[in-house]
This record gives C-alpha cells, sequence and structure tokens, in this order.
C-alpha cells in the first residue's frame, strides 16, 4: 500500500484541526495562555483579564 492511499487531504485536515482544538483548549482551560497575554501589557490588563473570564463564565 502506498501512502497516498492511507492519508487523504480530508482525514489530516481533520487530524490537524483536532490537534490545533487540544492545544489551544488546554492553554485556556487553564488559565496560563490567557494570563500571560494580558499581564504583557501592565497593570490595567488585569481588569481586562477579569473582565474577559467573567464574560467568558456568564456566556455559557
Amino acid at each position: 500500500m502506498d501512502v497516498e492511499s492511507k492519508c487523504s487531504k480530508k482525514a489530516i485536515i481533520k487530524y490537524t484541526g483536532a490537534f490545533i482544538a487540544w492545544v489551544i483548549g488546554s492553554g485556556f482551560a487553564t488559565g496560563q495562555e490567557a494570563l500571560q497575554f494580558f499581564s504583557s501589557y501592565g497593570y490595567l490588563s488585569y481588569g481586562v483579564l477579569l473582565i474577559n473570564f467573567n464574560y467568558v463564565q456568564h456566556s455559557r
């Protein structure tokens, strides 16, 4: 069997999307990624971070 018969473009896109979703989801689940992004802008960003977390929590 050659490689092309095992790997279709649809399968590659599906597994790539699942991996990206896993990486993004684990980053936001811990909050570490969001904290590093917002804290790089100084003390004012902590207020924006709290507003963002409240929005996400109440939008569910």
